[in-house]
């Protein structure tokens, strides 16, 4: 009953939001079925993957892989040796239990009892979504015993007593992982007394309780296959999605699927769909799979394993690149698996052709909570290595019987010919010929998997560049320890370090040592200025102990620099600092004239900000993202405390990511800004250029005072003051910003010389009523004058300064 009423709501909330004849293709351009069909198979193919797994190992009893049924535990213990040729890549740490749960009518509950102290174990859930989305285990839950229920998406039941953890899964079927780690070859009968402890119970097992309403009996049909046609994948996919109900942030792109008939528990009806649709999809889906294979060559293993939270907002194409690893690899945090395929040089592992050496520094050992261990396998039969001391792994609890270096570090060799006796105890053998290797870490500490610590390299003498080497079966969910390339001569052209095309981290520092001058006139400052670039680039790394320095052109950079540069010289040379762990650091100090576009309408009374503005030349948001650098000693982006600007006060400063953006509405180029808000001190201004203008606005005034019928002394006088004037302005021009809008001052300037015109003006108008005999009406003016002009220029100067 429950299976039927989740069919029902799914499959209405899935059609219902479309008809049948918009389901099978009708109104559908063939560019709208391929992108669709596209973003299904990106959807759908973890989902189908994980259901082929479930068939083989808990449905299909003919499989070669069938496990146990349903709710049954399947447990394998084995001390592989290298005649276990029929498992490639084997672990020979932990010895696995297996379980899928159905969890369409009840939960199930699972026990696991109390582990010794020093062992370590771990149950992985996974759904069908391919999420990681729970652990329990020695990390998660700790050592003791414990009963954890595991609840699908639709049950709202009662927790019964004596439950520890109720963990909650998103879709009707999960899968279980237990790892049972293996002390030694004499611990295997303890594990297997360990396995047998683990136990599963459907939830009315476990409380004795009657059965609930089983889930309708499902005939689970025979997954796609390769060989069926492209549209098969559709058939699987709509025969899961009732067991993965969609998350309300994916219902729109549910809908959009809808479109192509891609509808939970409705069987796909191609012959409905026009040969066009059905070609477009075709297309879209050989899409869909170019883009999960193109993720899953840039993205780290690590990035792809996880819950949905964890994978954030690109988990479409992590989950998918996730199941085409095929396996279920563990989250970060609780394992890694570091894969050596080459030397520090590039060159594959040979055993025939080198020996090897790994050095582990005594600060340098893997950092886990747990344990690690290092296995060799052949690369023909990607088995472990017969050798005369049976050694195939080196592990954390062997290092008390191993030789210490002079450091306090360990130093393997890793060979085919036993070594001298003093390096015999550190032996690795490997075999005659190609070989791989697999670091496993397991409960990692978070410096394993941030970046803190990396995986040492293998070094051996030769470095001559050779072909990459294909990850062998059974290690696809490893991650490869990628060599150093700086001993490569001549260096090979660096490329833009991501990890499957996402922007490339650069943080950034900026300090301002000093501004010297901000020219108003020619709107640009002059400034010193220091600032410091990191980014990483793990194929950079090399064995130190020092950094390295290399010229900036032979590496890959963000290829920094300052906009507005009118004219600039560099103190520091153009190289790099590339330290073991491939972080490279570029410095560089630089003094020089910017451009700034100043506003100056309020100028002299004006505040500015000045912006230095480093980018990346060329490179945009898409491939670089700036941040904030926060170095060892805790600094970052800061100004001096004191400038060498003279008639500029600092109010405050910020320095922070800002693209810059050359045509508005397109891709921003990278950028980090620093922005500094100054206020100037309008004294210089006043005295030299407004109190001087004032004197000759007054000087225009004096004729007003003096005996009008002296007509020779008022012209003379009033021609002075605009001459002055004049001379003036031709003066001060320097001063002044060359801009196409009026600011405060040139009101002023402008507003005085009309004024002092005026008075000119007014000289000779008074000249000729003298002449005309009409003194009383030109002393009557002067009297007004002598008011007006006062108050005139108040005017002036509140209308210039303070409107």
């Amino acid at each position: 009953m429950q299976r039927l009423f989740r069919t029902f709501m799914l499959a209405t909330v899935l059609a219902g939001l479309t008809d049948t004849t918009s389901v099978l293709g009708q109104e559908l351009t063939p560019v709208e079925a391929q992108t669709i069909a596209r973003e299904a198979t990106i959807y759908g193919y973890p989902i189908v993957e994980s259901y082929r797994t479930m068939h083989a190992f808990a449905i299909d009893r003919n499989s070669d892989e069938f496990k146990a049924p349903l709710n049954t535990l399947k447990h394998e213990a084995n001390v592989f040796t290298p005649a276990d040729k029929g498992v490639v890549t084997p672990n020979a740490d932990t010895p696995y239990s297996f379980l899928w749960m159905d969890l369409r009518s009840e939960p199930v509950v699972l026990a696991v009892p109390a582990m010794d102290e020093g062992r370590y174990y771990s149950v992985q859930f996974t759904d069908l979504f391919k999420f990681n989305f729970a652990y329990i285990g020695s990390r998660v839950t700790g050592n003791g015993a414990g009963q954890y229920l595991i609840a699908g998406p639709s049950w709202t039941g009662e927790t019964p007593a004596n439950i520890d953890k109720v963990i909650r899964c998103e879709t009707e079927f999960a899968f279980a992982v237990y790892r049972t780690q293996l002390l030694g070859p004499d611990d295997l009968e303890e594990v297997k007394n360990v396995q047998k402890q683990y136990t599963a119970k459907t939830l009315s097992d476990f409380t004795g309780e009657p059965m609930p309403t089983p889930a309708t009996q499902t005939e689970f049909p025979l997954p796609s296959s390769d060989t069926d046609s492209d549209l098969a994948f559709f058939s699987t996919l709509n025969f899961v999605l009732p067991f993965c109900p969609p998350q309300p942030s994916e219902q729109e792109l549910v809908t959009r699927l809808a479109r192509i008939g891609v509808v939970a528990d409705e069987p796909q009806d191609v012959a409905a769909l026009s040969p066009e649709i059905r070609e477009a999809i075709t297309k879209g889906i050989a899409e869909g799979e170019a883009a999960i294979s193109a993720a899953a060559t840039k993205l780290k293993v690590a990035e792809v394993i996880g819950t949905r939270d964890y994978l954030g907002s690109d988990y479409l194409i992590k989950r998918a690149v996730a199941a085409k690893l095929g396996r279920y690899t563990n989250s970060k945090e609780e394992a890694l698996y570091p894969l050596y395929l080459s030397d520090a040089e590039g060159k594959p592992l040979d055993a025939s052709a080198a020996n090897y050496v790994l050095k582990i520094g005594s600060e340098e050992l893997p950092p886990v909570n747990a344990f690690w261990s290092i296995t060799v396998y052949d690369s023909q039969s990607n088995a472990l290595v017969a050798n005369p001391i049976s050694r195939y792994r080196i592990n954390s609890s062997m290092i008390d019987a191993l030789n210490r270096d002079a450091d306090g570090g360990l130093t393997f060799s890793i060979q085919f010919h036993s070594p001298d006796e003093e390096q015999a105890a550190n032996w690795l053998p490997a075999p005659n010929g190609p070989f791989y290797m697999v670091m496993r870490l397991y409960w990692p500490k978070p410096e394993a998997y941030d970046g803190t610590w990396t995986p040492p390299l293998v070094w051996a003498a030769d470095a001559a560049p050779t072909p990459a080497v294909q990850k062998p079966a059974g290690a696809e969910a490893a991650e490869e320890v990628k060599p150093s390339v700086l001993v490569d001569e001549p260096k090979p052209e660096m490329e833009r370090p991501s990890i499957w095309g996402e922007p490339t981290e650069v943080q950034v520092a900026i300090y301002v040592i000093d501004v010297d001058e901000v020219d108003s006139a020619d709107q640009s400052f002059a400034a010193s200025v220091y600032y410091e670039a990191r980014w990483k680039n793990p194929l950079l790394r090399h064995k130190g102990p020092g950094p390295m320095h290399r010229n900036i052109a032979d590496v890959w950079s963000p290829r920094l620099t300052i906009m507005g540069q009118q004219m600039q010289w560099r103190s520091f040379p153009e190289s790099v600092e590339i330290r073991s762990d491939g972080t490279v650091i570029s410095r560089q100090k630089v003094w020089g004239r910017f451009s700034q576009p100043l506003k100056l309408r309020d100028f002299p009374f004006d505040r500015q900000m000045l912006s230095i503005q480093l980018v990346a030349a060329g490179l945009s948001e898409e491939h670089v993202k700036m941040v904030a650098l926060v170095n060892e000693a805790g600094r970052s982006s800061n100004i001096a405390s004191k400038f060498s600007l003279p008639d500029f006060n600092v109010e405050s400063w910020e320095a922070l990511p800002a693209p810059y953006y050359p045509v508005e509405g397109q891709v921003g180029v990278a950028g980090y800004d620093m922005n500094i808000n100054i206020q100037r001190q309008p004294t210089y201004y006043i005295l030299k250029v407004i109190i001087p203008l004032c004197l000759i606005v007054i000087m225009s005034w004096l004729p007003r005072w003096i005996d009008p019928e002296q007509i020779g002394t008022n012209i003379g006088v009033s021609t002075s003051a605009f001459l002055t004037l004049v001379a003036y302005l031709f003066a001060i021009t320097v001063l002044l910003p060359r801009v196409s809008y009026i600011t405060r001052m040139d009101r002023f300037i402008l507003l005085s010389t009309l004024t002092v015109f005026a008075g000119l003006i007014q000289t000779v108008f008074n000249t000729v009523l003298i002449r005309g005999k009409k003194l009383q009406r030109v002393e009557r003016i002067d009297g007004w004058s002598r008011i007006v002009y006062p108050v005139l220029l108040t005017l002036v100067l509140m209308y210039s300064f303070l409107i």
